[in-house]
């Protein structure tokens, strides 16, 4: 078949796409391909079909390959990254995304990829340095703000990580922030600091007024900071919220505490 053929074989795959017909666009783009191997376009769209089949080889072949021959095109990259990151590949990975990042310098998602597998690979500060790049470019993506967050605390920048994750809590929706206020006052609890942290479980409850583990660690601080009052109130919540729960331990210290709280 000559080229022309070859375009009304790719053509027709991206029709199909397009209608949803993703196995028929798959074999007329697969076909294009093999009658037209240069075609970047088509390698796209097929490696894209595949990606989203979890054939993460065979896409990861074809966005190669359009690297190869696009190597300025900072989406191409991203995608091949992609593929080294669902493989499992990481340094493979984190090369390809910070090739895309270089090419395309507000490429927010190659930068939070970067800072993905950066994570991964216990990398943390070149993480912070990844997601921090990420945040700037999408001051709107709380999950971006998360994940610096974790990176800053595991690098024991804990200010920092505390900071992020208040500032995700301006960006996201309200269903989430309780679960953002518990990771800031666990931050503060590991540090001692009873007051901020029971602060910080006090807001967790005004989002999510039964979670269990924000009743326990309040009334923990408010124990530690000689508020009995409140610390006996916080217990009982925390074992009506777990009856019936396998969280002995918990269960097991606060009874005990209790009982000796009763007595004060």
């Amino acid at each position: 078949m000559s080229p022309r053929n070859a375009n009304l074989y790719a053509q027709i795959g991206k029709a199909l796409a397009n209608l949803g017909d993703v196995d028929s666009a798959q074999t007329m783009l697969a076909t294009g391909l093999a009658l037209s191997p240069s075609n970047v376009s088509v390698m796209l769209q097929l490696g894209s079909i595949y990606f989203d089949k979890k054939r993460y080889a065979d896409a990861l072949r074809l966005f190669r390959a359009a690297a190869k021959a696009q190597p300025w095109n900072s989406d191409v990259l991203y995608k091949a990254g992609l593929c080294e990151e669902k493989l499992d590949n990481l340094a493979d990975a984190t090369d390809l995304f910070k090739a895309a990042a270089m090419a395309d310098t507000a490429n927010a998602l190659a930068f939070g990829h970067l800072g993905s597998v950066y994570y991964q690979r216990r990398l943390y500060d070149s993480s912070v340095s990844a997601y921090k790049a990420a945040a700037a470019l999408d001051p709107e993506n709380s999950g971006v703000y998360i994940n610096l967050g974790i990176s800053y605390s595991l690098i024991d920048s804990i200010s920092q990580a505390i900071g992020s994750l208040r500032q995700a809590i301006t960006v996201m929706d309200p269903p989430a922030i309780g679960q953002v206020y518990e990771r800031i006052g666990a931050l503060q609890f590991r540090r001692n600091r009873y007051a901020e942290a029971k602060e910080s479980y006090r807001k967790a409850l005004l989002f999510e007024p039964a979670k269990a583990s924000s009743l326990f660690y309040e009334g923990f601080c408010c124990d530690q900071l000689g508020q009995y009052n409140q610390a006996r109130r916080l217990y009982k919540s925390f074992l009506n919220v777990v009856k019936g729960s396998d969280d002995k331990e918990r269960i097991q210290f606060v009874e005990t505490r209790l009982k000796i709280l009763g007595r004060r």
